[in-house]
This record gives C-alpha cells, sequence and structure tokens, in this order.
C-alpha cells in the first residue's frame, strides 16, 4: 500500500511535467534568458529526463551532482518522448526498489566530497517529486 501511495504521486507528478513540456514550442528551443543559461530547450529536456534521475538516484545509493548538461533537443516531439520513455521505464524499477528496501538511505553529495543530505528512499522521491512540480510550475 505505501509503495502504492508513492507511484501514484509518481504517476501524477509525470502528467503534471508532461503537461507543461507540451506547452514548450520548438520553434523557441534556443531561447536563452541569460547568455551564460541554459536554453528553453536544454531546460525542457533537463525537466523531461528527471524520472529517469529519480529512478537512478535511488538505486544507485549516493547521487554526485556533477553538472553534466543534457542534451540539446531538436524538438518538443523529442523532449515528450524522452519524457515518456523514462517516465513509462523508470516507473517499474522504481516500483521494485521501492518493494525491496523503502527505508534504505540515500546519499546526495556535490563535488564528490561534501554530503548535503541523507534520506530514506522515500523520503528522497518523495522530495524530489515535488522539487520537479515546482520547477515545472514555477
Amino acid at each position: 500500500m505505501f509503495t502504492a501511495a508513492i507511484l501514484q504521486e509518481f504517476d501524477n507528478e509525470a502528467k503534471t511535467t508532461r503537461r507543461v513540456l507540451e506547452r514548450v514550442p520548438t520553434d523557441k528551443l534556443g531561447w536563452k534568458p541569460h547568455p551564460k543559461s541554459m536554453s528553453l530547450g536544454e531546460l525542457a529536456m533537463h525537466v523531461a529526463r528527471i524520472p529517469g534521475v529519480i529512478s537512478t538516484w535511488c538505486e544507485e545509493g549516493e547521487t554526485d551532482f556533477a553538472g553534466r548538461k543534457p542534451p540539446v533537443p531538436a524538438s518538443t516531439e523529442e523532449i515528450l518522448a524522452t519524457h515518456d520513455a523514462d517516465a513509462l521505464v523508470r516507473r517499474v524499477e522504481l516500483s521494485a526498489q521501492l518493494k525491496a528496501d523503502p527505508l534504505r538511505e540515500q546519499i546526495v553529495v556535490i563535488d564528490e566530497h561534501q554530503i548535503c543530505f541523507a534520506l530514506s528512499i522515500t523520503r528522497s522521491v518523495r522530495i524530489q517529486t515535488r522539487v520537479v512540480v515546482a520547477l515545472t510550475v514555477s
């Protein structure tokens, strides 16, 4: 039951994220709010890949924010296809991880040495899905 609730939250957030990504105009993918910023397309692809990132974080047990940039998409359809594929595959993986050990600790680090926080997989997934919604809705 607990795993089902987390997966339902994951599904809801994936649907909300997809609705936002559907509104990204293909002709504006190269737009940048500032020269040092990622383009709209890169930002949209970053958000589209988050379901996969969440599952990978849970699988690895430790996450290092190395600052890798997302790929540059050619179209809104490519962004949506990436999101849909990630959400589908990662949901199955996430379900297995939550059923196996929902309280296993997840550690997040920056620059390979500074520990930011440590949480259970369950709490980590809930926080990450809420961050996605905050990023996509704001």
